[in-house]
């Protein structure tokens, strides 16, 4: 897959897991959901940077 679809998967994953907690649960997990929220962030550059760094060395 391509660096974008990575990056719009976890902003997707992001806002559906903060939608869930406000309609869900009132706000009260906010602690948890903006760890969740780092931790896919984190993750999707840790993803991101390999394959831009690979697609330069391929061209």
């Amino acid at each position: 897959m391509r660096a974008t679809t990575y990056l719009l998967i976890t902003i997707l994953l992001m806002h559906l897991i903060t939608l869930t907690n406000i309609i869900i649960f009132n706000g009260d997990w906010n602690g948890i959901v903006m760890a969740i929220n780092t931790i896919l962030f984190v993750l999707a550059f840790g993803l991101v940077i390999p394959l831009k760094h690979k697609k330069v060395i391929d061209d």
